[in-house]
């Protein structure tokens, strides 16, 4: 709570975050403390969103959406329909942001004000439908475009499966489908036969390469590969001494996110973008499970993470209401 309090706005909105994956009697109260300093404009967006989650309602319900626009009728009707769309898990306000305003230190413009949105209806409709890849310019500033915007449509990406695919373009298709057809990766043999685990380590093994490859769990960021996005600042998993060092370390950043400069295999990451906590998301089981996997996998060798040991740090870090930091873990456990 003293985070929600903090007069420095950082801190406060690390409290925000945090508290948009706490029970609802948990954070909605953080939430109301941090609401009545002033806001800043990049912390009204995930405070308002924070609120909602908490509050199980839908952003489109908002005024915030309805009092923007001059559509009457039907079409503020569909206007409406929009924004609750615009806001579905995965799609457009995953990477543009609620507001807006895109993400731009990580690689995502906004959409505010942008030529690419109020212009042509036909090459809007078309990025849309195919998906963009590629360096861009949107409002004078160049974006090197190296996530690649989603594709929404299944025969678009079968479409593409029928041409040759290169071993670079395999698991993106294989991710793809996957996710149209509502199917879990670890179906694939490709996660089997990458590790060393045999018995029961193995089926864990296997339960982790599922949640690894949930919607909006690891593999958003860090890819199915585990080489992660360097260029829009999300660091690789594999051979990096974060997964395979210390457990205590990995499991502390897994339950509580990871927020600020980071150095992985040599190279600097800024850390804009917070790694989500999953404390409230993966019971003790899921979480052993998926750490399990990514240290045995992606040329990874490490030993297992059991649900007790996740259980241990859970219980001695409950306290913790905020991102824990690189620097902060490194104090705990230095790389060996």
């Amino acid at each position: 709570m003293a985070a929600a309090n903090d007069e420095h706005g950082r801190v406060r909105l690390e409290a925000i975050t945090a508290a948009s994956w706490f029970p609802a009697d948990v954070g909605l109260p953080i939430l109301e403390t941090a609401g009545k300093k002033p806001l800043e404009s990049s912390m009204k967006s995930s405070h308002r969103h924070a609120l909602a989650k908490l509050k199980n309602e839908t952003i489109h319900d908002s005024p915030y959406f309805l009092l923007k626009t001059k559509l009457k009728g039907d079409a503020k009707k569909i206007f409406g329909q929009g924004a609750e769309i615009y806001n579905r898990e995965g799609h457009c306000a995953t990477c543009h942001q609620q507001d807006g305003k895109g993400l731009p230190h990580s690689g995502f413009p906004p959409l505010d004000k942008s030529k690419w949105v109020t212009g042509s209806k036909e090459r809007l409709i078309k990025l849309t439908l195919h998906g963009l890849h590629g360096p861009i310019t949107v409002k004078n500033k160049q974006y090197p475009g190296h996530v690649p915007m989603t594709a929404f449509g299944l025969p678009i990406v079968e479409s593409a499966g029928k041409k040759p695919l290169e071993s670079s373009m395999k698991s993106s298709h294989r991710h793809a489908l996957a996710k149209l057809k509502n199917e879990t990766i670890h179906d694939s043999p490709y996660f089997l036969l990458k590790t060393k685990l045999k018995g029961d380590a193995k089926k864990i093994f296997g339960q982790g390469a599922e949640i690894y490859n949930r919607e909006g769990h690891c593999a958003t960021c860090h890819q199915q590969d585990g080489k992660g996005l360097p260029h829009s600042g999300f660091p690789p998993l594999d051979k990096s001494k974060w997964v395979t060092g210390s457990k205590e370390r990995l499991i502390k950043l897994t339950l509580h996110g990871l927020h600020g400069p980071i150095t992985v295999k040599g190279k600097q990451y800024p850390g804009h973008v917070p790694m989500t906590a999953f404390k409230d998301v993966l019971d003790d089981e899921e979480t052993a499970a998926v750490l399990t996997f990514v240290r045995n996998t992606f040329d990874n060798n490490a030993s297992v993470v059991t649900s007790e040991e996740v259980a241990a740090v859970r219980e001695a870090t409950k306290d913790k209401e905020i991102f824990y930091s690189p620097e902060e873990l490194l104090e705990q456990h230095p790389h060996k």
